[in-house]
């Protein structure tokens, strides 16, 4: 009796876990994807930059750059390794 209790609750974790599958590689990704804007902001900034000089002028480039370097401090804080 014990065993088929044991074997019920495998199957009932078993289906959890298969909910909760995608969600965490959803959560992992993001979270990868923070580290690497830490640790490569520049780049990032770089990138964003362009982008922007393109479509919308050097103005809003510069009002940009600014944001972003607020948002390199956030993220450099956010994923410092302790």
């Amino acid at each position: 009796m014990l065993l088929a209790r044991i074997s019920g609750q495998r199957e009932q974790v078993a289906g959890l876990v298969s909910a909760l599958e995608t969600p965490l590689q959803v959560a992992d990704r993001a979270w990868v994807a923070l580290r690497f804007l830490g640790r490569h902001a520049l780049l990032a900034a770089g990138v964003a930059g362009i982008m922007l000089a393109r479509r919308r002028g050097a103005k809003v480039v510069l009002k940009g750059a600014w944001g972003m370097w607020k948002a390199y401090r956030l993220f450099k804080g956010a994923t410092r390794q302790h």
